[in-house]
């Protein structure tokens, strides 16, 4: 390589490298247009291990579902009963169920779910909870407006 090529060659290449630039940057989105990241809807999500599930199998059969949590220990009830919350919907991980809700969610969880119902959760869709009765709702005592 001679001296006569050297400056040839380093045009070429700094070209080449502003050129991909500038093509980059023009398919890109513009943020007005579209925005890059997507705004998430404030809310929760309640994270159980997989492992606790009663029926781990049908689990991954509901995944992005709408779903009820179901309590399976009741004293005042023969048989199962719907907690009384908002839906969740249903993601799954390796080891993990999460359950996604809304704040609205956060008090409704917060008012009618037991420990208990932590140790051994079951959960079912929210179109076959027509047919499971509904748990007792507890009246609780608040004071001041």
């Amino acid at each position: 390589m001679n001296a006569e090529a050297i400056p040839g060659k380093v045009l070429t290449i700094g070209a080449a490298f502003i050129t991909g630039f500038v093509v980059a940057s023009w398919t890109l989105p513009t943020l007005n247009q579209k925005p890059r990241v997507s705004s998430q809807d404030p809310g929760i999500y309640l994270v159980l291990p997989a492992r606790d599930f009663t029926t781990p199998g049908r689990i991954a059969s509901m995944k992005g579902q709408l779903v009820q949590l179901i309590r399976k220990s009741t004293t005042d009830l023969d048989g199962p009963c719907m907690i009384n919350h908002k839906p969740a919907r249903l993601q799954t991980s390796d080891q993990n169920i999460f359950l996604e809700l809304g704040l609205d969610g956060l008090e409704s969880l917060a008012l009618n779910l037991w420990p208990s119902d932590l140790k051994q959760p079951d959960v079912e869709d929210i179109k076959a909870t027509i047919r499971t009765r509904s748990c007792a709702v507890h009246p609780r005592i608040s004071y001041g407006s």
